[in-house]
């Protein structure tokens, strides 16, 4: 009976699998993430990137402030039809942008001719020039999302930086992302 019982293991070990092959590489159980604490005003424009770079809507909520403290003012065109947007409304919008991406591709934000400037000891003011990049699956809006934004900085009392104020502007009446909010707020 033992060497019955001995002889099934070894056959059952023999031809259940084999022991020395290389299995299928899984995805990660967790979405990505570059995220940095904001200590500095630098840390949160590079949290944004990577949000979209890493098309991670907690980490593009991290870089907005509270919905008390938090506003977007759009393009002047735009206005009249963008009514005041939470971080909550930012986060649909967001969310809403990464479903029209096409599988396995990334968006990016790209900024130039970017300078900050002082304007109170716990707060700057950051103006850029900027292109992002949606490969998306609709083709009802460009892929290329281009403007000049000014993010208001502000420094919480547990010293992180946040975005508290965000002016979009249109440039050369390209497509800006006032356009694409207003595309994807529902």
């Amino acid at each position: 009976m033992k060497y019955l019982t001995g002889s099934l293991v070894v056959l059952l070990l023999l031809t259940g699998c084999d022991w020395f092959d290389l299995r299928d590489p899984e995805e990660p159980s967790q979405r990505r993430s570059s995220f940095q604490e904001p200590f500095q005003p630098e840390f949160v424009l590079d949290n944004l990137r990577f949000a979209f770079s890493e098309a991670n809507p907690e980490n593009f909520r991290k870089c907005l402030g509270s919905d008390g403290d938090y506003q977007f003012i759009p393009s002047p065109e735009f206005q009249s039809s963008i009514p005041p947007l939470t971080r909550e409304d930012e986060i649909v919008v967001f969310t809403n942008q990464m479903r029209d991406l096409l599988p396995q591709e990334t968006m990016t934000v790209t900024f130039i001719n970017a300078a900050f400037q002082p304007t109170q000891i716990d707060s700057v003011e950051w103006v850029a020039d900027y292109r992002l990049f949606i490969p998306r699956s609709s083709t009802d809006y460009p892929s290329n999302i281009d403007g000049k934004m000014v993010l208001n900085l502000r420094k919480s009392p547990e010293g992180l930086w946040y975005i508290y104020r965000w002016r979009d502007f249109s440039v050369l009446n390209n497509f800006c992302w006032s356009q694409l909010k207003l595309r994807f707020m529902q």
